[in-house]
């Protein structure tokens, strides 16, 4: 019997039978293991560990342009992808302020040209 050392990485429950890890880095490559229970007679589990590399795809020069890059990050600012132009997988952007913000409680994504928030004066 050979048990899956990924197993300890599940803390997030989604529903019945089924759990995500959260995104891990291995050899500087993201992945993500998602685990699902199987019921009756010989019941087990069935674990899959997802290569996050094809996420590079969807960030290529055609979708953001010449000029400009993207990028994903997990919920701890570590980059999971990022197009040719953008930041090394595995970098942790959590420092830069439109980062920042999307990670803080109740976070939401900046506004490019949004005016700025101002102190109110008495």
């Amino acid at each position: 019997m050979w048990i899956f050392p990924a197993i300890a990485r599940f803390h997030r429950h989604h529903g019945e039978g089924h759990q995500f890890s959260s995104a891990y880095f291995r050899d500087q490559q993201p992945y993500i293991s998602i685990a699902v229970s199987h019921s009756g007679y010989n019941a087990g589990v069935t674990v899959a560990e997802i290569d996050l590399r094809f996420l590079a795809d969807y960030l290529g020069d055609a979708q953001v342009g010449r000029a400009a890059y993207a990028y994903v990050v997990d919920p701890q600012g570590q980059v999971l992808a990022s197009s040719t132009k953008g930041p090394e997988i595995a970098k942790d952007l959590s420092g830069l302020p439109q980062v920042a913000a999307l990670l803080a409680p109740n976070g939401k994504p900046l506004e490019i040209g949004a005016p700025t928030p101002r102190a109110s004066r008495c």
